[in-house]
């Protein structure tokens, strides 16, 4: 159980290190992101009009976020 759990906190701390390099993501933004889709993955199977109310923001505001989450590759 501590393994599991020690390991799902590694994981989960370096996607959010991962997504804070993508210009516009900061810490905060990161954080609401995580808590509410769990994964990057969640988030990148998302759609932009969900991800905009998550962050709070208009569609037109994250566009451009939304674009630079969706060209990674792999996180």
């Amino acid at each position: 159980f501590a393994i599991t759990f020690q390991r799902q906190t590694r994981n989960k701390s370096t996607f959010e290190s991962e997504l804070e390099k993508i210009d516009g993501l900061g810490k905060a933004k990161v954080k609401k992101l995580m808590n509410y889709f769990g994964s990057v993955e969640n988030i990148k199977k998302s759609n932009i009009k969900t991800f905009a109310s998550v962050l709070g923001q208009k569609e037109d505001k994250v566009s451009e976020l939304w674009e630079n989450l969706q060209k990674v590759n792999q996180i």
